[in-house]
């Protein structure tokens, strides 16, 4: 999935271009489907993924997150974790079906997702300049109903992108696989599909599933 920065970088484009009640709520929301406090099995659960055990076919179900939380959707919170699902979506098919970045490398395993996360981190100061990008501030979540999905750690999870600001950049100084012109892409598709949903969502109704995007890998 994408990382903090890209997401927040995503916020940055969205917030640049359309008026949003409260752009730090947004941004937090931005970051919640990433902040489980169980790290193995509520990630799973956080994101809305979806299987078809016959087709092998997986999606993030946003229709099922428009459901759950039908009169919250004009809340920013919300509308940044669902902007946050859409943009997991697009990613997962930007970076498997659209890119193919599995057909680079010998295997799909733990040392490949290692180098993907060493591209992140060469990304994360290029983004944090570029998008004038700060992290949002933890509130008190106890009274929302996002809160209910799965336990939440903000705090813990935002001291670690606090350590993106300050963390140098990884050697090797080239990517792996997955580089800056990817990101900006990626981005560029993602938002265009997050402004059009919320142009929806502000005139009744959301159009998405996740199918859109589904994916076998």
């Amino acid at each position: 999935m994408a990382s903090s920065l890209i997401h927040l970088s995503a916020a940055r484009r969205i917030l640049d271009q359309v008026p949003i009640a409260d752009p730090e709520r947004f941004r937090l929301g931005e970051l919640l489907p990433d902040t489980a406090s169980d790290t193995r099995n509520s990630p799973i659960i956080l994101h809305y993924k979806k299987a078809d055990p016959e087709s092998g076919i997986r999606i993030f179900d946003l229709a099922a997150f428009r459901k759950q939380f039908a009169d919250h959707m004009q809340d920013s919170l919300y509308l940044g974790y669902y902007c946050h699902l859409i943009q997991d979506a697009v990613f997962r098919w930007f970076v498997f079906a659209y890119k193919h970045l599995q057909t680079r490398v010998p295997a799909w395993d733990a040392e490949t997702v290692q180098n993907l996360y060493h591209d992140y981190s060469l990304q994360n100061h290029p983004l944090i300049d570029r998008y004038r990008i700060t992290v949002p501030a933890a509130v008190d979540l106890s009274d929302e109903p996002i809160a209910g999905i799965q336990p939440l750690d903000v705090p813990r999870f935002l001291a670690g992108v606090h350590e993106y600001f300050v963390t140098p950049a990884p050697e090797p100084p080239e990517p792996y696989m997955y580089t800056l012109d990817d990101t900006e892409e990626f981005l560029d598709i993602a938002c265009a599909a997050c402004l059009a949903e919320i142009g929806h969502l502000q005139n009744g109704a959301g159009q998405l599933t996740g199918h859109e995007w589904e994916y076998r890998h």
